[in-house]
Parts: C-alpha cells; sequence; structure tokens
C-alpha cells in the first residue's frame, strides 16, 4: 500500500475511533473494533485505552482496498 502523502491525504495521520466513526459513517464503536480485530484497519492502543487509526488504511477500507500482508 502506498503511504498517505501518495495517496494525497493531508493532515493527521493517525486519528481517533470516534473520527474515524465519522469518516465511515459508522454508528456503533463496535463496528471499528471489529475492522481493526479483522486486520481491515491498522490501529494502535495508546495508553492502553484509546485507539488511533492508520488514516491511509481508513482510505485503503472506504475504497475496497486489501490491507496488504
Amino acid at each position: 500500500m502506498s503511504t498517505a502523502a501518495a495517496q494525497g491525504i493531508e493532515g493527521p495521520l493517525v486519528v481517533s475511533r470516534n473520527k474515524v466513526m465519522d469518516m465511515l459513517g459508522i454508528k456503533d464503536s463496535r463496528g471499528i473494533n471489529r475492522l481493526v480485530k479483522e486486520g481491515k484497519l491498522n490501529a494502535a492502543r495508546i495508553g492502553g485505552r484509546y485507539w488511533k487509526i492508520n488514516v491511509a488504511s481508513i482510505v485503503a477500507y472506504a475504497n475496497g482496498e486489501t490491507m496488504g500482508a
């Protein structure tokens, strides 16, 4: 998968779970958790409590692309 800059993404490289919910139109945070668990979104847990999700993986998911192994 290409980098965020190559995809023309400006702004932060990672966003909160709530921001992803807004971006993808998902109303339940469990949906985001499922996408992370299935490996469809790249995410890191910060401080053991908060998720930060990679914006490039959100764009790839929204475009129907699969994450590279």
